[in-house]
């Protein structure tokens, strides 16, 4: 007696036949051992039916532990992953927006992902954003600024609809000027003309190519078009003297995320530095949005390598309720040795004081990002 084999689960391509295939009436289609390489030769063996000689086909049946079992689920994406995964995502999307049709609902969806991954834990996003893959350098500064802005209205408890519209706005005050702004973070000298004429333009196209694009959130669409205001008349494209405060806010956040970015003929600043530097250059009350971003990040934001007191170098982890006194993991010791396994310090205590800020240019050490967030998982 000859049984119908169910060929999904006995004949598989790469794997030789434990027994004779044959056809309805008996005849020898595949011989045993034989190794099917071939998809279409599976199918056809469908089309026609395939039999084997039920004793041979019991004989060869697994034994029940040897059975197929269920593949385990697969492993939840830690928050790197997933601030990675939202990184590719938003570079695709900024970069093919004049093909996008769904352009408007799909920037809304990431945004909201920003949101939720950053309320889920701030610190695991900042460390993420302060040592992102800077290589497309546009869409790695545009992300670090949304989530500056985020962290800002999170901290000033701006509800969601205000905190919605500047994220959004974050993500697409430089929709116009991808290219531009990688060629000019490669670029030697200052910009040419041309290349001014386009910076200048760009809030009011980026404000303009939204609307045409469906946007009626003139929250939006405003702090896009004023981003690069300055009450003091001397701003751009417009001059205006009274500028929209969440355009204020994306401007400080560019200007904070763009001093700590490595340039072509200039270093990237160190945290601590590039907030003093801004507060220094600005006055009024946008010295009072610097003072609020920075005690909202600390003044050492988790991802910046620092020296401490007893002479190891470590990396921050966690802010604590002290902006100058955050959680840190040390990785290198005090004679220069990579740590085989990372040291938490409390920089509270006075031998892990933190002493200063080391650039980022000076470290080769290699490290798992959430293996030390496990040192400070959240309970």
């Amino acid at each position: 007696m000859r049984v119908k084999l169910p060929l999904e689960s006995h004949i598989r391509l790469n794997q030789p036949l434990p027994w004779d295939v044959l056809s309805a009436q008996g005849t020898l289609l595949l011989r045993k051992g034989t190794v099917p390489t071939d998809e279409r030769q599976l199918r056809a063996l469908i089309e026609r039916g395939a039999f084997v000689e039920e004793e041979e086909f019991q004989r060869h049946q697994p034994m029940p532990e040897e059975q197929a079992r269920p593949e385990p689920p697969p492993k939840p994406l830690s928050g790197f992953d997933q601030w990675a995964s939202i990184y590719r995502r938003i570079g695709v999307l900024l970069r093919q927006h004049r093909s996008e049709p769904q352009f408007v609902e799909k920037l809304a969806q990431l945004s909201n992902e920003v949101r939720t991954l950053a309320d889920h834990d701030i610190d695991v996003a900042i460390f993420a954003m302060t040592r992102l893959d800077r290589t497309h350098y546009a869409i790695a500064h545009t992300l670090q600024v949304a989530l500056c802005c985020d962290i800002y209205a999170r901290f000033l408890r701006y509800d969601e609809a205000e905190r919605s519209s500047l994220v959004k706005a974050a993500l697409t005050m430089n929709l116009t000027i991808l290219e531009l702004q990688n060629t000019l973070s490669r670029q030697e000298g200052r910009p040419s003309a041309e290349q001014l004429e386009e910076i200048r333009a760009h809030p009011m196209r980026a404000r303009d190519w939204l609307a045409s694009a469906g946007v009626t959130d003139e929250s939006w669409l405003r702090a896009v078009a004023e981003h690069h205001e300055s009450s003091d008349g001397k701003g751009y494209p417009l001059g205006l003297s009274i500028v929209f405060p969440a355009a204020e806010v994306i401007n400080i956040a560019d200007r904070y995320c763009a001093l700590m970015s490595h340039r072509r003929g200039r270093e990237a600043l160190v945290s601590n530095k590039a907030a003093r530097d801004l507060y220094m250059l600005t006055t009024g009350h946008l010295q009072e949005i610097i003072a609020r971003m920075i005690k909202a990040f600390g003044m050492f934001p988790p991802g910046n390598f620092v020296k401490l007191a007893n002479g190891e170098t470590a990396v921050v982890l966690r802010r604590s309720e002290h902006a100058n006194k955050p959680l840190v993991a040390s990785l290198i010791s005090e004679v220069g040795r990579k740590l085989v396994d990372p040291v938490l310090r409390d920089t509270a205590m006075a031998e892990f004081n933190i002493t200063h800020v080391v650039p980022e240019s000076v470290m080769a050490v290699q490290f798992d990002r959430d293996q030390l967030f496990e040192l400070v998982k959240q309970p």
